[in-house]
């Protein structure tokens, strides 16, 4: 995004909208690795570079080139890092943690063509993305042009009925998630007919990321929204590849496959902590203890005629 920022080949709007929303997320991903008494720096950094949009915004503004809510945009993501930054700090605080020695870092090697980048391996080969066919679709002007649509695609879990007396909120949150997936296959449905635009992809990508979030928490069942992650997982996997194809076509640009890539990612390790959370820890079967069979001592003097004999010679 940087890059693209630099040479001027985006629209103001979708610049913003890429970079700033999504910018801050894989920042705070890479401090995460370490320990909490090492992130603070890198919130900090985080910090620092929010700041630096902010200052850029305001130049916009003033040149009259970004609307004057484009400041107040920036500074909610900035404000957002702020807080994170002060509970790490209150977190390090209550448990006495020093920062330790960082260890050895690793370089991200961006050598191989962009349209030729490998997808980052999965944690779930078993949750496989649906499949993509070419159709052929004819425009109004007579020419014909292809579009990728899915096929097999995996029913999703079912969603609980509601009783007569929900709760509001549980209302409001069954009507979301219905909103929600009624966005996802609208989309899908403007995919196959060749009336998506690469401009809607930030929409798409984050509604398909939120909705099997809450669904699974509408359920009760800790062990009932693990279907609801992976299905997660597999939508997720699904626009990742999608991007792939678009990439590869020069219809997409590059920043938009890291971007699925990434939230992909993020989808998956929400799974293993779900995971670790419903599946108990299964303990290694201790060998079984045997009881020592008693022998008695034996007898080296034996006393003579302590038994009456039993049978005469």
């Amino acid at each position: 995004m940087s890059e693209v920022i630099r040479i001027g080949s985006s629209s103001w709007w979708n610049t913003y909208t890429n970079a700033y929303t999504k910018m801050l997320e894989p920042i705070l991903a890479v401090v995460d690795l370490d320990e909490p008494a090492n992130r603070v720096v890198g919130y900090e950094r985080a910090v620092t570079v929010m700041k630096s949009y902010e200052c850029v915004t305001q130049i916009h503004i003033n040149n009259g080139t970004a609307p004057p809510l484009a400041l107040e945009f920036v500074s909610f993501r900035r404000l957002k890092a702020e807080a994170r930054l002060l509970q790490l700090k209150d977190q390090i605080a209550k448990s006495g943690a020093k920062p330790t020695p960082p260890g050895k870092r690793m370089l991200i090697d961006m050598d191989p063509p962009l349209n030729a980048r490998k997808l980052p391996d999965t944690a779930f080969p078993e949750l496989k993305s649906p499949a993509f066919e070419s159709r052929e679709i004819k425009g109004s002007d007579g020419s014909t042009y292809s579009v990728d649509v899915e096929k097999d695609v995996i029913p999703l879990p079912a969603l609980p009925d509601l009783p007569t007396g929900a709760s509001p909120i549980r209302k409001v949150r069954l009507a979301q998630i219905r909103e929600g997936l009624a966005f996802i296959d609208a989309t899908k449905h403007y995919i196959s007919t060749g009336s998506w635009s690469q401009l809607n992809f930030a929409e798409y990508l984050q509604i398909a990321n939120e909705v099997f979030r809450v669904a699974a928490e509408f359920e009760d069942i800790p062990v009932k929204r693990l279907a609801w992650y992976e299905a997660r997982v597999r939508q997720l996997k699904g626009i990742e590849h999608f991007m792939q194809r678009r990439v590869k076509h020069g219809t997409a640009p590059p920043q938009d496959l890291d971007m699925a890539s990434f939230v992909r990612l993020q989808g998956e390790i929400d799974l293993l902590k779900l995971k670790a959370e419903v599946e108990p820890v299964r303990q290694p079967l201790a060998a079984p203890i045997c009881q020592p069979v008693y022998c008695p001592p034996a007898c080296i003097c034996p006393r003579p005629r302590i038994l009456p004999r039993l049978f005469r010679r």
